[in-house]
């Protein structure tokens, strides 16, 4: 049991790279459990960011801890250990969208400036620092 469980685990972290920053335990706990449940583990996966969900329950967005959210295209449905790419490209995706937004306000002084005070900017070099990490340390 042990041992099949720890092949579980090596496969995670295979699957997807960024569970090697999880111990066996915390990985296991993850894993198993509801993940909106876990967002302490999570947030050690994604730049101090947790998931948030939609009313259907499926994976909507990050959140910072500060309440900043990073809405994702579309939503994201399955278990955690399958899905976790999807969850990186999502990020990528979402922080893209914010940035082209970003460039597309510096038109006008009034409208940049109205979405740099929503604290957007912040989230978006975040979660991009984040991916430039994720890409260099994979």
């Amino acid at each position: 049991m042990v041992q099949a469980s720890a092949i579980d685990l090596t496969q995670a972290r295979d699957i997807f790279p960024r569970f090697n920053w999880l111990n066996d335990q915390d990985l296991t706990q993850l894993l198993s459990n509801d993940i909106f449940g876990s967002n302490a583990h999570i947030r050690a996966l994604f730049n101090e960011c947790s998931l948030f969900a939609n009313k259907e329950g499926h994976i909507a967005g990050l959140e910072s801890h500060e309440g900043e959210k990073l809405h994702f295209d579309a939503p994201i449905e399955g278990k955690l250990e399958h899905v976790a790419h999807l969850v990186l490209v999502a990020m990528q995706n979402a922080t893209r969208r914010e940035i082209s937004t970003m460039i597309a306000a510096m038109k006008t002084a009034s409208s940049y400036t109205q979405w740099a005070e929503s604290g957007k900017i912040n989230f978006a070099t975040v979660i991009a620092d984040s991916i430039g990490f994720a890409r260099h340390t994979e």
